[in-house]
């Protein structure tokens, strides 16, 4: 008995070794690189999520693989369709209460267009003759419809802890339904349309498209800020539809706060803007009868497909972007992250030239100086900046714009700041994927820098 039982255990160990491994079950425990990414960002925890990235580092998985998945991430869950209400956190004073249409053919696994809505006071949208369902079919696959019911103070003169809400308002909507990152559009009406402008002006980088109606860009000096302003939104397709006024001047130019009337302020600056040659922007208008009411404030059918079907552009290679709060220091592939100097506030606004000045120069100086400026170029490896009122300036690389298997020359202001290789960094990537929750252009590596020191990679 003894012996039998040694040889069946024998026989046993010969049958474990000589099986065969099986892969199949061992391929299919193993999670994925989506698996992996998708639980980093459904990570609760500062400890989970640290888990998952190393996870993902231990895969071996290369930044540009990484970023190859992105496309893949299923993080978002179906939603009734047609209106409900919800409230954002944004950080602002109190929750910002917004409707949310999602079209019927809404499907969480594909990303959709997107259209931020900015109303009247009286609650009045823009493209008033479209019922939701038809302005969302406007686009295809139809668009989702966010309304904010609660509208930020967006002038001009509103404090930065405004400006920074915009930010934080497109992440959650962006969080909450699958975004076509291309396809943002952004519609305002009345007072909505005035902050609408503001939006578009101050985050240059994240709309494909600006709609607005009985709406203008209000801006102090605006004859000589506009200008300066519009170098943020190259290309940006602007379609405009104001009604006339009768004290409207033949050959209307805005000047500042000489205009008051609202109706005539509108009047004056869209048509200043149409007939304005040196303008940056893609600017279609549309001047309606005075009486027009809702109803008859239409676009032509055309310019509005037309508009529906604008993709937000590839980053250019050359930008420039005038802000004025730190919360708005931010264009494609160029931040600032700490503020050099006093912010602009709303009692230095008064601008007096001298008697012997001319006035056109020296307002346009003046606001030159007040403002915050970030403006880049990138021909070929070296990359040039010319920046002011920023004491710290991020550099965010994302494919195309330089190649990252050669060295890349950084000079700021004159001076050079980098010389040499800029790693890839998994890490870099995700961490601003998923502040940003924005995964269309994902960042490959980062150059970090104070305005008087070299720059560093993080």
């Amino acid at each position: 008995m003894r012996s039998l039982c040694a040889t069946a255990t024998t026989l046993a160990v010969a049958l474990t070794i000589a099986a065969p491994p099986r892969a199949d079950a061992q391929d299919a425990a193993a999670p994925t690189l989506t698996d992996r990414l998708t639980r980093y960002f459904q990570a609760v925890s500062a400890q989970e999520r640290s888990d998952a990235l190393a996870g993902i580092e231990e895969s071996g998985a290369a930044p540009d693989a990484v970023a190859a998945e992105f496309s893949k991430l299923k993080l978002w869950i179906d939603l009734d369709k047609g209106a409900s209400a919800i409230e954002v956190e944004a950080g602002w004073s109190r929750p910002i209460r917004c409707s949310v249409f999602v079209p019927p053919g809404y499907d969480p696994e594909r990303p959709h267009p997107l259209m931020i809505v900015l109303t009247d006071e009286s609650g009045a949208a823009p493209c008033a003759g479209l019922a939701r369902d038809q302005l969302a079919g406007m686009c295809d696959p139809p668009a989702a419809i966010i309304s904010l019911e609660d509208l930020p103070e967006a002038t001009f003169d509103a404090p930065g802890e405004e400006a920074a809400v915009v930010e934080r308002l497109l992440t959650e909507f962006r969080r909450r339904v699958h975004v076509d990152e291309d396809r943002v559009y952004l519609l305002g009406a009345g007072v909505g349309a005035d902050a609408a402008w503001q939006w578009a002006l101050s985050h240059p980088d994240v709309f494909a498209g600006l709609l607005v109606e009985d709406g203008y860009p209000r801006l102090p000096c605006a004859t000589q800020l506009l200008p300066l302003l519009f170098e943020n939104i190259p290309g940006l397709p602007v379609l405009s539809g104001w009604r006339a006024s009768a004290d409207l001047p033949d050959e209307p130019h805005p000047e500042g706060g000489i205009l008051v009337r609202r109706d005539t302020a509108v009047a004056a600056h869209n048509r200043a803007i149409r007939d304005w040659p040196g303008r940056k922007v893609h600017f279609s208008g549309t001047e309606w009868p005075a009486d027009a009411d809702l109803a008859q404030r239409t676009h032509d059918p055309t310019a509005l497909s037309t508009f529906f079907n604008a993709r937000r552009p590839a980053p250019a290679k050359a930008l420039t972007h005038r802000f004025r709060h730190p919360q708005q220091g931010r264009s494609a592939w160029l931040a600032q992250t700490r503020f050099l100097g006093e912010v602009w506030t709303h009692p230095q606004l008064s601008i007096l030239p001298g008697p012997t000045s001319d006035a056109e120069t020296y307002i346009t100086s003046v606001l030159k100086e007040k403002l915050a400026l970030l403006s880049g170029r990138i021909e070929n490896q070296t990359i040039t900046l010319e920046v002011t009122h920023c004491d710290r300036v991020e550099v965010l690389l994302s494919p195309g714009l330089v190649d990252l298997a050669k060295p890349v020359t950084l000079i700021c202001n004159g001076k050079r700041r980098y010389d040499g290789q800029v790693r890839p960094s998994v890490k870099t990537m995700l961490e601003h994927a998923r502040q940003t929750w924005s995964f269309r252009r994902p960042v490959l590596a980062k150059l970090a820098f104070n305005i008087d020191a070299a720059a560093m990679q993080p």
